[in-house]
């Protein structure tokens, strides 16, 4: 991450798992659903979206 980037704890944490080199040691498909930051049961409704 560049030096004073403004992102949340769980996006740095996702992003660096994402980037990480060694294969074996990067996040899988099944844990990025999972990681904190994926919030998927809190998504906004395609209608919220729309009044925004």
């Amino acid at each position: 991450m560049p030096p004073g980037a403004r992102v949340s704890r769980d996006c740095r944490d996702l992003l660096l798992r994402l980037l990480e080199r060694d294969p074996d040691s990067r996040i899988t498909f099944d844990e990025f659903f999972l990681h904190p930051f994926v919030d998927l049961e809190h998504m906004p409704s395609a209608e919220s979206l729309g009044k925004a």
